[in-house]
């Protein structure tokens, strides 16, 4: 478990993890251009565009930090931690205004589909907790949020993509 504290054997991860996520967010982007009547159309489309964008955007910007040259544990354990919990008070407000402009018959199973992507979002910050105190697993959480982000990035892409027809909730 010595490699979850050593920052600088996680740089090749992070070095596959940017370009991939940012290819994907890209062609996402440009999806969701190209359908843009679609995505704004519905609160539930919008919060899929949102979360993929959201979620590639995270991998993006927590692989860049990690690649910062000549960090040491406990300065990028600061700025994951910091980062992190900006990324889980966005994701949280995010959530909650969606599920306000969904029909209450749709909240509750909106609402349990949120948690597992949520586990992607709690493992940022304990990520950097661990990384700061030498603790938890350190980096490790990290590729939780990498393995929950990316299928999950990819799934509602496809379901905006392929559901997204006529609008079914505003």
């Amino acid at each position: 478990m010595s490699h979850a504290y050593e920052v600088t054997a996680w740089q090749p991860f992070f070095e596959t993890v940017v370009p991939a996520a940012a290819a994907l967010l890209g062609l996402l982007f440009v999806a969701a251009s190209i359908r843009i009547a679609a995505v704004t159309d519905s609160a539930r489309h919008r919060a899929r565009a949102r979360e993929s964008l959201g979620q590639l955007l995270v991998l993006v910007l927590t692989g860049v930090l990690v690649l910062i040259p000549g960090q040491d544990r406990e300065a990028l354990g600061a700025e994951i931690l910091g980062y992190g919990l900006i990324v889980v008070g966005v994701t949280g407000t995010l959530q909650t205004n969606t599920l306000r402009r969904l029909p209450v018959e749709q909240r509750r199973r909106w609402l349990l589909r949120d948690m597992a992507y949520n586990v992607g979002v709690i493992s940022i910050p304990v990520a950097g907790l661990g990384l700061l105190f030498h603790i938890l697993g350190g980096l490790y959480w990290l590729v939780v949020a990498t393995l929950v982000f990316f299928p999950w990035a990819c799934l509602q892409a496809w379901s905006l993509l392929v559901e997204g027809g006529p609008a079914e909730t505003r």
